[in-house]
């Protein structure tokens, strides 16, 4: 048999043993809970930060689609302004819009689709971080 005096001491010692157990896993769990806060934040402002780069790449994209509207009107009134012209002059520009035409095409065809690509990644690949 254990006497009264040294129960109780044991029942102390549990207790302490007990109560400092708790707080280590309490202590533990507010490190984690920081831990994912943190995660989540910086997520957070890197799903920020590429909303903000989406939007200037679908701006730059917008631009480029109206500069080469703007160069396709300006080689189309340069064509109608040349037709009254002399045959060699007008050869001469008939020339330069056709390989200008053809620059606008190419450039429509391969480095705007290549950027369209680039904006739809880039804005799926935010989308799914939500």
């Amino acid at each position: 048999m254990i006497p009264c005096g040294a129960a109780l001491c044991i029942s102390v010692m549990v207790s302490r043993i007990t109560s400092s157990l708790a707080n280590v896993i309490l202590f533990q769990k507010m490190v984690q809970y920081h831990e994912e806060n943190g995660k989540r934040t910086l997520l957070e402002n890197q799903v920020r930060q590429m909303r903000k780069e989406i939007a200037q790449i679908q701006d730059i994209y917008t631009d480029m689609r109206g500069l080469r509207h703007d160069m396709r009107s300006h080689l189309a009134n340069i064509s109608l302004l040349t037709k009254g012209t002399i045959d060699s002059v007008n050869e001469e520009l008939g020339s330069y819009i056709g390989k200008m035409e053809e620059t606008v095409s190419s450039k429509e065809n391969g480095e705007l689709h290549g950027i369209g690509r680039m904006i739809n990644t880039a804005f799926t690949g935010a989308i799914g971080l939500r």
